[in-house]
């Protein structure tokens, strides 16, 4: 397989990741960190120290609401100087 080839596969791999990420509602600790783009340590930190909203409906399982995820992701605003 050529390199040119693999990099478009990887691509559309990639696509097809976001695409499935977008349309879910509930993520896992994985999940999340692809969807926000960050790493699963600092998922496992902000839950730690209580900064990001979770669910733990057991002791070995961590997840999130894609809409509470965007929330907190937007609460702390900063205005533009010129606003």
């Amino acid at each position: 397989m050529s390199h040119e080839l693999k990099l478009k596969i990887d691509e559309i791999l990639n696509f097809i990741e976001r695409y499935k990420l977008e349309r879910q509602e509930i993520f896992t600790v994985e999940e999340a960190a692809k969807w926000m783009n960050v790493s699963t340590s600092f998922i496992y930190k902000l839950t730690s120290c209580r900064k990001i909203p979770f669910y733990k409906p057991s002791p070995k399982l961590v997840l999130f609401k894609k809409v509470e995820l965007e929330l907190w992701l937007f609460k702390n605003r900063q205005a533009p100087f010129d606003e």
